[in-house]
């Protein structure tokens, strides 16, 4: 089970951003494996907030996680 969403915002200045951002089922843990649309959803948003702010470093639960 995979999904993928594309997130887009445009600002008031008129700039706009856009991303995307999959997640699977098997490469989640339980219980988050049966939320596969709501994950690849907050992964989407969090990647266009990041590009529309510039953030370069930003350090995710996923990454400190050590179950990847």
């Amino acid at each position: 089970m995979t999904s993928t969403i594309r997130s887009t915002i445009s600002l008031a200045n008129g700039e706009m951003y856009e991303a995307v951002a999959d997640a699977q089922a098997s490469d989640l843990p339980a219980p988050y494996d049966k939320h596969v649309s709501a994950i690849a959803e907050t992964r989407a948003e969090g990647r266009v907030y990041r590009k529309a702010l510039r953030l370069k470093n930003v350090v995710t639960r996923e990454e400190i996680s050590d179950s990847n």
